[in-house]
This record gives structure tokens, sequence and C-alpha cells, in this order.
């Protein structure tokens, strides 16, 4: 009995020694150990056949720290996609982003910006996630979209913000704004200038058929030629604001235009009728189209969901208002309207004054009206 024990003891501790060896084994293999570093750094993706020699998209950086899990820090981030004839389509850049290897996706905290290889569609913001299998773009913070129906580099946008902003300013200060060089502008990634606040000169750069995008959260789906902007948005356009709470929009091809927006929830857009005068809109759904032909162009915005027009002639109710941004047009169906009096001694007073804009209009009959086309009188006379 007791060789018997002589005989197994060792055995034991063998087994135990084993066990926790391979302990550690799994350990290792679950948390690596990171060392070194890694130059010029890229991970090429290709197309199907038969242009599998072609690449499809390319994660690069300056340098690249490895982390654990098959991830790596990488510096000077530069994201690329191309067609596939070869050619350049977009590219991101971003001081350092984490890229998960398995998964194929960059992301970090910091800011990002995107341009399209023909300037025509620029974007940027704070924090995001760039998919490279399905080269989708998701902005976390502060997006700012910048969609041009005519390409223009960079340089020239930058200089003109500087001429528009010193014509503001006046001469006196000329040379006060050829000096400033933090002006908010497309090629600052660092300026904190692209927040949601209408009124800024940057409005100014923007030309027939150009499209400007303020958003807390964009989406990108650049295989889908989709953008989704969400919370807090505002669209720019020439002659147009606009704002709501969720905003879809199409990515135009190379050579092309925006030509179908849907905004949702809380729609409210700014614009001037045909005479020049100041209008409003407000609603809970706007579909804004742009259709051209070889005889004529449409660009129309319409407004449906409880629908209410703000004019300088009075407020209208309708099913579906519809204005053309290219005559200043308005049209409406199943219209009511509460005209906006002026009686002498009095300006700017509204007929039914404690009437709810979107409260029915029974009780004015004498002041409503189905035409919009039909002022009040400049000076109603008093009944004899």
């Amino acid at each position: 009995m007791r060789r018997l024990q002589e005989q197994t003891e060792p055995c034991g501790w063998l087994l135990v020694l084993a066990g926790a060896l391979g302990i550690c084994t799994l350990a290792l293999r679950a948390q690596p150990v990171p060392f070194g570093r890694i130059r010029n750094f890229s991970v090429p993706e290709y197309y199907a056949p038969p242009n599998q020699n072609q690449v499809k998209s390319l994660i690069s950086g300056a340098e690249a720290e490895p982390q654990p899990e098959s991830r790596f820090l990488i510096k000077e981030l530069k994201a690329e996609t191309f067609r596939e004839n070869g050619e350049p389509s977009i590219v991101i850049s971003a001081p350092e982003c984490i890229y998960d290897s398995p998964k194929r996706e960059a992301s970090s905290a910091g800011r990002l910006q995107m341009q399209s290889s023909d300037d025509r569609l620029f974007l940027e913001g704070e924090g995001f996630l760039w998919r490279q299998d399905d080269s989708t773009l998701i902005i976390s913070n502060r997006g700012h979209t910048m969609i041009r129906q005519q390409p223009r580099k960079l340089e020239q946008a930058e200089k003109m913000n500087k001429t528009v902003t010193a014509l503001a300013l006046g001469t006196g200060l000329v040379l006060a704004a050829q000096a400033q060089t933090d002006v908010p502008s497309l090629t600052n990634a660092a300026a904190p200038g692209y927040t949601n606040v209408p009124g800024t000169p940057n409005a100014a750069r923007l030309q027939a058929g150009d499209t400007e995008i303020f958003s807390d959260v964009t989406e990108l789906d650049w295989k889908a030629r989709l953008a989704v902007f969400q919370g807090k948005v505002r669209v720019e356009k020439p002659g147009m604001r606009m704002t709501c709470e969720l905003l879809t929009s199409n990515l135009p091809e190379r050579g092309g235009r925006v030509t179908n927006v849907v905004a949702k929830q809380e729609v409210v857009f700014d614009a001037r009728d045909e005479a020049g005068q100041k209008i409003r809109g407000t609603g809970e759904r706007a579909v804004y189209t742009y259709e051209a032909t070889a005889t004529e162009t449409n660009e129309l915005v319409e407004l449906t969901g409880n629908p209410v027009l703000e004019t300088t002639q009075g407020t209208l109710t309708a099913d579906v208002v519809t204005y053309d941004l290219r005559t200043g047009k308005l049209k409406a169906t199943n219209q009511k309207m509460v005209v906006r009096m002026e009686p002498a001694g009095a300006t700017n007073e509204v007929a039914s004054t404690n009437v709810p804009a979107h409260a029915p209009l029974a009780e004015s009959k004498d002041t409503t009206t189905n035409s919009v086309s039909e002022p009040a009188p400049a000076n109603p006379q008093p009944p004899q």
C-alpha cells in the first residue's frame, strides 16, 4: 500500500502542474499581449470576381499599434473607396481611430472629415464609425454635410468665405478679416464653427443647387446612395431653410444632384413667395423633389400632416401645401385662410386673434377665403 502511494503521488503533482500550465496558456490566448508598432499600415478589400484584382476600399495609417482582441490604434487614418474601374470615390481622414480587424470597422470619439473625389460632397463631425464591408459611415455628434451642384475646390471655398466675411464687416475691417486664420471653414477640422446655429457666413457660399445640412447624428450608406440625418436637423438651400427631427436624402451619383429629400417630425420651412414676401410653413412631413427635362425644371416642396402656412396675407390651412422654389408660387388643396386685416390706425393685426392656427375656422366665416390670391382690402369702410 505504501509502495502504491509512492508511485501515485508524483503523478498527481504532474497532473496539477499540467493543468496550471493549460490554464495559463488559455489566458494568454484570450488576452494577447500587444507589442511593436506597424508603420505604413494598410488593409485593402477587393471586389468580387471578375474584378478580384481591383481594390474596393482601403484603410491605411501612418502608424498602427496592436491592441488586444485583434484591434489596432491607427494614427493619421485614411479610409478610401474606389469604383470598379479604379477611380477614387471618397476619402475619409481622422487624426486617429481604433480599427477592429475581425469586424473590419474603424471608430473614434474624435473628429472626422470625408470628401468625395469630385469635391461635390463634404462631411465632418465628431465621433464616428466606418464599416469597411458595406461602406457605411455614422457620425454621432455635430454632423455637417455640404452637397454642391458644381464641383468647387476647397481652397476656392475658403477664399470665398473670407472675402464674403470681409465685405460683410466693411472695408474698414478688410485687413482684419484677411488676417483671420481661425474662420470656420470646410478645411479647418479643428474649428468649432459648424454648430447647428443659423446665420453663419457659410450660408453665403451656397450657390444654386447646393444643399447644406446640419444634424446631431448623420448616417451615410454609400452603397445605397442614401443619407439619414437625425436630431435638430437644419437644411440650408438658396432661398429656403428647413428644420425637422428626421431627414433622409439621396446621395447624387457623380455629376448628379440631390433629387429627393424627405423631412419628418416638427417640420418648419422658411422661404419667400413670388412677390418676395416671407412665408413660413409647418407640418409633420415635407418632401423636396427636383426633376429636370429637356423643356422644364421643377423644384418643389410639398408640405403635409396638418400643414399651416403663415404669409403676409394671413394664415393658411390645407390638406396639402406645395411651394415652387423656382417661381415662389404657392398651391394648396382644400385650403382655408384667415386673412390678415390692416384697419386704419393698426398694422399686422389678425382678424381672428383668439383662434389657434390649427383650430377650425367656422366661427370666422367673414374672414375666411378659399383662395390664396385674394388679399384683404387695404382700408375697409365701416358699415353704414
